[in-house]
């Protein structure tokens, strides 16, 4: 696949991810910033688009519509559900939404992890949905309500993250979902 490295600086605008197999790759979460306009997620895949492969590394997102924590979603993570599928969210900085990272969709073989990210000032900092997700090296805190959040069946892993100062509880998985999924060093 093909990588975009992007230069430190601030962008106003929002991405919809089109292209399979797409490195998306910033500085570095302290200098390369996504700022997004209100009404949509600031990064996601266009429509029902089957992207089998993304990755985006190296970015503060952010909105710059103050009532962001009331609808907008910050990432929308939604790998294709075939067998080799895989997105990765690496070293980011999330911030002031109402769900930080919604994770969806990763079933039937695909894939998603998420590492050494930052989720705060949200009011939900993840949102999981998916047979095979994984979050490792997180810090998610200051969020509103729920830190990592299931709302159907799922299974995902949890290792090495830091849940703090939440309104809620740190992870709140659906009625019988996660039966034996592995939290460690939480």
């Amino acid at each position: 696949g093909d990588t975009i490295e992007v230069a430190a600086g601030r962008y106003t605008e929002y991405l919809m991810i089109l292209k399979d197999g797409l490195t998306l790759r910033g500085v570095g979460a302290t200098v390369t910033e996504i700022v997004g306009p209100g009404g949509v997620a600031t990064v996601a895949p266009l429509g029902p688009a089957e992207i089998a492969g993304f990755t985006l590394e190296g970015f503060h997102i952010t909105s710059d519509d103050p009532n962001a924590t009331q609808y907008q979603l910050g990432v929308v993570a939604d790998p294709a559900n075939e067998p080799g599928a895989l997105w990765t969210v690496r070293g980011c900085v999330i911030e002031g939404y109402m769900t930080g990272i919604f994770a969806s969709d990763a079933f039937d073989g695909g894939q998603l992890v998420i590492e050494d990210t930052v989720v705060s000032g949200c009011k939900t900092g993840m949102m999981v949905v998916g047979d095979a997700i994984t979050i490792r090296g997180c810090t998610i805190h200051d969020i509103a309500g729920v830190g990592i959040r299931t709302s159907g069946p799922t299974d995902f892993s949890v290792s090495d993250t830091i849940i703090t100062s939440t309104g809620g509880w740190a992870i709140q998985r659906y009625w019988g979902s996660g039966v034996g999924v592995p939290i460690e060093r939480v």
